[in-house]
């Protein structure tokens, strides 16, 4: 990207202490998956990467191979209706709200399938 950066390593994989690090300014770019609640919660932003310098990480259902159809029928609605955004909402209600995850995924199947 043309930029000179220096690394500092934070061995959370862009957990609690990489984004510590960012809020405390100890550093100005970081790592962090993309449905990490912790985006909304902390105002953070997330920058395009049109040069692919960062995987994307993409959430699939994986199954044995034998799962009963009428399984892969929901699973499939639900992976066409789930959006990475949904995604982090979902998360921020279960790790910043502590709301169950039962309640969420009522609301979430009522709401979209």
């Amino acid at each position: 990207y043309g930029v000179d950066v220096d690394f500092a390593p934070i061995e959370d994989k862009g957990g609690p202490l990489t984004v510590k690090a960012l809020l405390d300014g100890d550093v100005q770019l970081a790592n962090i998956f993309s449905a990490s609640p912790d985006i909304k919660v902390n105002d953070l932003v997330v920058l395009d990467d049109p040069q692919g310098m960062f995987l994307s990480s993409h959430v699939v259902p994986l199954t044995v191979s034998d799962l009963d159809p009428k399984a892969v029928e929901v699973l499939n609605k639900v992976q066409a209706k789930l959006t990475a955004d949904g995604l982090l909402d979902l998360n921020v209600r279960s790790s910043q709200d502590q709301e169950s995850a039962d309640v969420i995924a009522r609301e979430w199947i009522e709401q979209n399938l």
